[in-house]
């Protein structure tokens, strides 16, 4: 048996608890939890009430910690691996507030020398979500995110139709990793929002030009630098302004994109008027075991990004307590108090 940090039914507080350590079936390996970070869905799901329909269930999806066991038919992992990945949600056994998990091979990697585990665990969940919001899956039937062709996809020519784009909420993790990929995906005009104080941070991860988030003529000091040729936004802060205020960007006279990672138009509000065949996309799933073409292929470069600096882990803070801290941690992130970085918790500590 192992300790889990438990939520046991719907709307409940988490609790400390005890479940069965999950065992990996051929294709898996177990990973022991090092480190674990926490994200703002952690205390929505608990808050809310949505997402989970199986309890007691196991939240938390940032994973980062040593091969404790694999199945027969995988070939990239050894015991005793650093591995990192992305947890499933939805199945107990693959989330990350627990001592042990499950996940497929194919959708984890190595962790490299210079990356701590608590660094590898800032990784995952953000930089897949900012993937599906720039990406259009190539081999599923559905489209989300700027249809923008990834640049590790092997024979896949680039669909990119321009080298500007705007990503609202530069600072947010999925805003660092969104900058991050546009770098590498070719983009010269980076542009983002952000708080004045996390504008160092933006021009870090690459954005060319840093707007403060609050501008009262936020759309006007945007306009200055893309005239009317905006066709490319992602609103990675998925506020209740920043959804219309990406898709005002966008050009008045050219068919643009707008991906939003979590909300659709509020009611009452309204859009301004478009030219055909402008689209605007929401509630990005960013799962790797929902996007398994594009996180297999993901999986396999990440470990090389990560090492020469091409991608970088987020800022975290460290929160002592191990599986007990989660609460706290929660309550941080609900009341806004971390900015630009994540909590990472150790699920063994104490144990």
């Amino acid at each position: 048996m192992q300790t889990a940090s438990l939520y046991p039914k719907k709307r409940a507080a988490l609790v400390l608890g005890q479940r069965a350590i999950p065992i990996p079936t051929a294709d898996q390996i177990q990973i022991r939890i090092e480190s674990a970070a926490l994200n703002p869905v952690d205390w929505k799901i608990p808050a809310r009430g949505f997402h989970v329909s199986i309890y007691p269930a196991v939240l938390g999806s940032d994973i980062a910690g040593i091969v404790s066991a694999i199945g027969p038919d995988v070939k990239n992992f050894e015991v005793g691996d650093r591995a990192m990945c992305q947890g499933g949600m939805l199945n107990p056994d693959e989330c990350a507030f627990q001592q042990y998990m499950v996940v497929s091979s194919t959708i984890a990697c190595k962790i490299p020398e210079n990356i701590s585990n608590d660094e590898a665990s800032t990784v995952c969940v953000a930089s897949i979500a900012a993937l599906v919001s720039l990406l259009m899956t190539l081999l599923v039937f559905h489209e989300t995110g700027l249809a923008i062709s990834p640049p590790f996809w092997p024979g896949v020519p680039s669909r990119k139709r321009s080298d500007m784009i705007l990503i609202m909420g530069g600072s947010t993790s999925v805003g660092q990793y969104c900058i991050q990929f546009c770098v590498l995906a070719g983009f010269k005009r980076i542009l983002t929002t952000c708080s004045p104080k996390n504008a160092d941070l933006v021009k870090a991860a690459g954005a060319t030009h840093v707007f403060d988030r609050d501008a009262e003529d936020l759309n006007a000091q945007i306009r200055e630098i893309t005239g009317d040729d905006l066709i490319y936004a992602v609103d990675s802060a998925a506020a209740d302004d920043t959804q219309i205020q990406s898709y005002t960007a966008l050009s008045d006279t050219k068919p643009g994109v707008c991906a939003i990672l979590l909300h659709s138009v509020l009611p009452g509000r309204t859009r301004p008027t478009k030219p055909f065949g402008t689209r605007q996309t929401w509630k990005i799933d960013g799962f790797a075991n929902v996007w398994t073409e594009l996180s297999e292929e993901y999986f396999k470069v990440l470990p090389e990004w990560l090492e020469n600096g091409a991608v970088k882990p987020m800022r975290h803070q460290f929160l002592p307590g191990g599986l007990a801290a989660i609460p706290t941690g929660s309550k941080v992130l609900m009341d806004n108090e971390v900015s630009g970085a994540k909590l990472v918790i150790h699920p063994q500590e104490g144990l």
